[in-house]
């Protein structure tokens, strides 16, 4: 089951909360990661693998896949673009991690987009008690992320590893994928009525079906390449664990069930276990 690491009250984020995270986000793009960030070798070292591409493949999966970083991937290649195609052999070299000492300005949200990495990562892997006070100067572990804005543009078409993703029903977003009260939404809330249809994003395998602390009744779909789907807060499940689903097929109805405001689907997507914006990955 995928590890959950937020409980989701299905409201609009309070306007300070807003207001700290567009003052993060504009950090995000007007800085780099600078000369302070020093590379650290992975305990085990562990050994470059071999990739055969298939068709659907990006380099982002890949590095998802293998646990490393888009330009470690193109630099052991020689690659000087993105593209890549099926039939070609790539190494795959081990990912690592990065020092980072933090800044006046910095938060956690900023320093994540940064790297290419996520909030809860960065929490993980400094045992942060509160995510919410870093003192400058502070020396943070930041896992092996990924250039920013790699992902969308991996997803730009709403493809990602041979998937077309779909919506899974009409509505207005109330709560986007991001920070929200000091913690990581790790989905989009999408406002609709009681009984409206929930529809597979993808084909796929029902992982399970049932009750999820905070997320109340939900259903998770397990998709080809490591992807998943979250339909949380549903009323009725329509399906059961293990049984196969197609693209657009009802599996559930929108309910209010776990912690919830109203009538509202909590939605999903991740690989390996990792979220990602699901507004990035759909199909326009």
């Amino acid at each position: 089951m995928l590890r959950r690491s937020l409980v989701d009250g299905g409201g609009r984020p309070a306007a300070g909360l807003i207001l700290a995270a567009a003052v993060c986000l504009l950090a995000a793009w007007s800085v780099w990661p600078q000369s302070g960030v020093t590379a650290v070798s992975a305990a085990s070292a562990p050994r470059a693998a071999r990739h055969e591409v298939k068709r659907g493949d990006t380099l982002y999966d890949l590095a998802l896949a293998y646990r490393t970083d888009v330009n470690a991937i193109k630099k052991a290649n020689g690659l000087t673009g993105d593209t890549i195609y099926p039939g070609q052999s790539l190494v795959i070299p081990p990912g690592g991690s990065q020092l980072y000492r933090v800044k006046p300005g910095d938060c956690l949200w900023n320093i994540a987009v940064r790297f290419g990495t996520t909030v809860d990562a960065l929490v993980k892997a400094n045992n942060l008690n509160n995510p919410n006070r870093l003192a400058v100067g502070t020396v943070l572990t930041v896992p092996a992320g990924f250039p920013a804005g790699s992902e969308a543009k991996a997803a730009s078409t709403g493809v990602l590893g041979g998937l077309r993703f779909r919506w899974p029903l009409r509505g207005l977003i109330t709560s986007n994928y991001g920070l929200r009260e000091g913690r990581m939404h790790q989905g989009i809330d999408i406002a609709a009525s009681y009984g409206d249809n929930i529809r597979a994003a993808a084909d796929g395998v029902v992982q399970s079906v049932g009750w999820i602390s905070g997320y109340g009744q939900a259903v998770i779909v397990r998709h080809v390449n490591g992807y998943r789907t979250l339909y949380a807060h549903v009323q009725k499940a329509l399906v059961k664990s293990g049984a196969p689903v197609k693209q657009g097929q009802v599996i559930a109805t929108v309910g209010s069930t776990g912690r919830s405001t109203g009538p509202h689907l909590h939605f999903e997507i991740s690989k390996n276990s990792r979220t990602m914006d699901p507004l990035a990955t759909l199909a326009p």
